[in-house]
């Protein structure tokens, strides 16, 4: 979990601007919207600018997550594959078990994220995109902001993702998707945490 100091920051600044009017004022650290840490379910999607949608069959629903790990600033990402080798959230029949992931550090202030690509163990980075895209390549930095989604708890609004996940084109004009918080078991039955040297923590004895 993110350090109390940094949660606590800005409310001690505040009071020393109160108390004291000496120059220089406080060097307050920007707090991000929310404690990212932990697994995260794709909800909703746009990827054509037509608007959000829910998957239109039931066995993607919850098939498409995302991991942060705050001590290693690594998110991870988990696409079920299918017998066909998809993973398109549009495509994809989820019938294998099997996940594609693909491996980010991040930077996350206030509003706003940075995730550059690395390979995952034993993989390599996915294709460019095309040179007339116009957006970052795999290995480069992207960076993307997040809002809150009113409509539901525990739920944010990413206004693009990186080319290629989770059929993202890179642009903040034609893609969006909305997460929610869930629980670690479904993203540890991936792999991907390992595979994104993320480490897992042991159980605890006698649980």
């Amino acid at each position: 979990m993110r350090s109390p100091k940094l949660l606590l920051s800005g409310a001690l600044c505040a009071l020393a601007a109160v108390a004291f009017t000496a120059a220089g004022g406080c060097d307050e650290e920007p707090v991000p919207l929310f404690d990212e840490q932990g697994t995260w379910v794709l909800q909703l999607f746009d990827i054509d600018g037509k608007g959000l949608t829910k998957f239109d069959v039931g066995t993607r629903e919850g098939k498409f997550m995302i991991h942060y790990d705050q001590a290693s600033t690594v998110v991870a990402s988990a696409g079920c594959l299918d017998s066909m080798g998809r993973t398109d959230i549009t495509q994809t029949l989820c019938d294998t078990g099997k996940y594609a992931c693909r491996c980010f550090t991040y930077e996350f202030t206030e509003k706003q994220m940075i995730w550059t690509e690395f390979a995952p163990e034993g993989g390599a980075l996915p294709p460019a995109p095309p040179e007339d895209a116009g957006v970052p390549a795999p290995g480069e930095a992207v960076t993307f902001a997040v809002e809150a989604y009113p409509e539901s708890g525990a739920t944010y609004r990413y206004s693009t993702l990186p080319y290629g996940l989770f059929n993202s084109d890179g642009d903040p004009a034609a893609s969006e998707f909305v997460f929610q918080s869930r629980g670690d078991q479904p993203f540890l039955a991936t792999g991907c945490m390992d595979v994104c040297g993320i480490a897992v923590a042991a159980p605890e004895a006698g649980g």
